[in-house]
């Protein structure tokens, strides 16, 4: 039986609700009890460990920030590059523009989307403001 939701339910139908929900509520306990005497029995065995948080341990080092590759001659970042380099900041219409002037060719239908993944990806560049990027210092 779908259950529907209480909002909408007569007063009637909550206090049949309520009874229902007391009737599981013994089971419900006992298969609590039974789940947390396994997981006993598993921990002392050593084969189940307590789940921990993820991400840095206390007293951890952090990650230190690697240094940028250089772009590769004749690649796409290294257009974008050498325009930015011209300019403090693009769009990405002048930064298509801008690449296209340098040359680089393409033969993408969509070459747009290919420099905007370019710009968002690659770690040469610094996203200023939407749709606005500069290089990474």
């Amino acid at each position: 039986m779908p259950r529907a939701k209480l909002a909408k339910l007569s007063v009637e139908d909550l206090k049949k609700e309520i009874i229902r929900r007391q009737k599981a509520l013994p089971k419900l306990i006992h298969k609590r009890d039974q789940l947390s005497q396994q997981i006993a029995e598993l921990q002392a065995l050593g084969a189940a460990k307590p789940a921990t948080k993820r991400g840095r341990k206390p007293g951890g080092k952090r990650r230190v920030r690697r240094a940028t590759r250089a772009a590769r001659p004749g690649s796409l970042a290294s257009a974008l590059v050498e325009a930015l380099k011209a300019n403090v900041k693009l769009t990405l219409a002048q930064a298509v523009e801008a690449v296209r002037m340098a040359g680089y060719k393409s033969k993408s239908k969509n070459f747009r989307t290919v420099v905007g993944m370019a710009l968002s990806k690659d770690e040469h560049f610094r996203r200023v403001r939407r749709g606005e990027y500069t290089l990474n210092r």
